[in-house]
């Protein structure tokens, strides 16, 4: 787990997905740090659960956090943001799979999918949010 940026209550929490390393999200975290952002980068090979994110932020005495996604790190989010009410700011997800049943998750959501699987799970995960959510199709973007 990586922490950095400035002494702010404002987090944002990135769990990468399998095979991204957390150095890929340098130049992502300089730009949240420029706009007053803490920022805790989680390793892949950590293989962090809903559980060990939240030990983490507990660590770092984190109320609550925006958490951004990619892949198998989508899916953490959204077990987090489903099992604990109030922790999770804001969901953001880049092809987040969705596993029957999905659980609900009252805060607002953003998935941004890549393919035609992703954006017809993003549909079908959509029913389980209790919030604003909004699905960025980058499936016909070049």
């Amino acid at each position: 787990m990586i922490v950095a940026g400035p002494a702010s209550r404002h987090v944002v929490v990135i769990l990468p997905a399998e095979g991204e390393a957390a150095p890929e999200y340098g130049p992502l975290c300089v730009r949240l740090h420029s706009s007053d952002l803490r920022t805790i980068v989680f390793e892949p090979d950590e293989r962090p659960d809903a559980a060990a994110v939240l030990a983490g932020m507990d660590s770092e005495r984190i109320g609550w956090a925006h958490v951004v996604g990619a892949g198998a790190g989508a899916t953490v989010g959204w077990d987090l943001a489903a099992t604990t009410f109030g922790r999770v700011q804001s969901l953001i997800m880049l092809d987040y799979a969705v596993a029957e049943p999905v659980a609900r998750v009252e805060a607002p959501a953003t998935m941004l999918t890549t393919t035609p699987a992703a954006l017809a799970d993003a549909r079908t995960a959509r029913r389980s949010v209790f919030s604003d959510v909004r699905i960025v199709d980058l499936t016909e973007t070049g």
